[in-house]
């Protein structure tokens, strides 16, 4: 959930999801050799309407990923986040965030992550919007190889009467190993 300590400007996002997923790194089957999955989250951040257009904010971003099987890798993320948009019309905005985090594993590893994002985002009813999004992963691996990866994502959320329609597609690097 969303929670605001002092409203319009600070946030906090809590969430805890449990799942099972499947534990096979080549992702053979979805129902074979499986783990319970728990991801816990927690964000406080700062958004703030720095001119009559531009909306900055700022934040820490703390997940932690924990599996059932012991073959698994657990891990904890510490992340800040710094980003910005600016409304062209009523209906079109442009956003950009910059994420860096650390990520440590319970098989002692540890790296970062930094994340350059760029995007546009058109409202064409109420709750209902177009997003397209793109930019670069750079990670930064214990034994010092560092990894440049482009990636993009692309989703339509629709509002209906009760419930919320979301579709979205794209590439992305996720911390979890």
């Amino acid at each position: 959930g969303a929670i605001r300590p002092i409203n319009n400007f600070l946030y906090l996002n809590v969430s805890d999801i449990y799942s099972q997923v499947p534990i096979d790194g080549y992702r053979e089957s979805q129902y074979i050799n499986q783990s319970d999955q728990n991801i816990f989250n927690i964000s406080p951040y700062i958004q703030y309407r720095l001119a009559p257009r531009w909306t900055g904010n700022t934040g820490y971003r703390y997940i932690t990923r924990h599996y059932s099987n012991a073959a698994a890798i657990s891990n904890q993320e510490h992340g800040v986040f710094l980003g910005a948009t600016r409304e062209m019309t009523s209906q079109n905005s442009v956003f950009m965030q910059v994420d860096a985090e650390r990520v440590y594993t319970s098989n002692s590893t540890t790296h970062n992550r930094m994340t350059h994002t760029v995007g546009v985002r058109y409202q064409y009813a109420g709750g209902s919007s177009v997003a397209a999004a793109g930019g670069y992963s750079l990670l930064f691996q214990e034994a010092g190889n560092s990894q440049l990866s482009p990636y993009w994502s692309c989703i339509l959320t629709h509002a209906l009467d009760a419930y919320t329609l979301n579709l979205s597609s794209g590439v992305s690097y996720d911390t979890d190993q």
